[in-house]
């Protein structure tokens, strides 16, 4: 585990993902708090970040994955700041693209 520790980011245990207690800055989950909670159009409550209002949710023990960007039918609480947890699936409704920095 420490000798690829340079590469990936532990976050603590949790069962809730919205423990934003937990993010990391240089993540882009630690740089976009505060995190606010507030029902959308459709009535439910949920996590927003101070970033446009983007939607927002860590990982957790049953979603370890972050998907970035929202899913094209979710509309305006999604953009380039949306992130939230993800069981690693495919979804229909969300694509992918690779990143590659110096």
């Amino acid at each position: 585990l420490s000798t690829y520790a340079n590469y990936f980011d532990v976050y603590g245990a949790t069962t809730d993902g919205n423990d934003f207690s937990k993010r990391k800055l240089g993540d882009a989950t630690g740089e976009m708090g505060p995190f606010y909670y507030y029902k959308d159009k459709d009535g439910y409550s949920r996590s927003h970040n101070a970033w446009y209002a983007d939607l927002s949710g860590l990982v957790d023990e049953a979603s370890s994955w972050f998907h970035r960007g929202g899913l094209f039918d979710h509309g305006i609480i999604t953009s380039q700041f949306y992130f939230h947890r993800s069981t690693g699936g495919s979804y229909s409704n969300l694509s992918f693209r690779l990143v590659l920095t110096n």
